[in-house]
This record gives C-alpha cells, structure tokens and sequence, in this order.
C-alpha cells in the first residue's frame, strides 16, 4: 500500500496539481508510512514476545527437571 500510493503521487506529479491535491497525496502518503511503520513494531513485538514466551518456557522446564 505504501509504495502503490508513493507510486500514485510520483506519476500525478508531472501534472498540473492544485495545492490542495498536493497536501491531500501528501497526507495521504503520510497515513501510509505511519500505518507501515505501526505493522512493523506490532510484527517486532510480536516476535520479541513469542521470544520471551520461548525462554520463559525453557526455564520453567529446566526448573521443574531440578525441583524431580
């Protein structure tokens, strides 16, 4: 979605905009960094926690094969 909406403004550049067409790609353009860039923290948190999870699970293992 990001680079399809880059892609729109970079071919209607060569046209004649209004200023206000210019701000509305613009903002356009910007709603869809931020949303890129919401799907990458989520996609890293989500990793990070799986992570986590993982080792808290090897350690409750390792504990309870000391405690038997």
């Amino acid at each position: 979605m990001l680079v399809r909406n880059f892609i729109i403004i970079c071919s209607t550049l060569h046209q004649h905009m209004t200023a206000q067409e210019i701000r509305n790609s613009l903002y356009i353009l910007l709603k869809s960094i931020l949303q890129f860039t919401q799907t990458l923290i989520q996609l890293v948190f989500a990793v990070t926690s799986f992570y986590f999870y993982q080792l808290n699970m090897e350690s409750l293992f390792q504990l309870s094969s000391m405690v038997i």
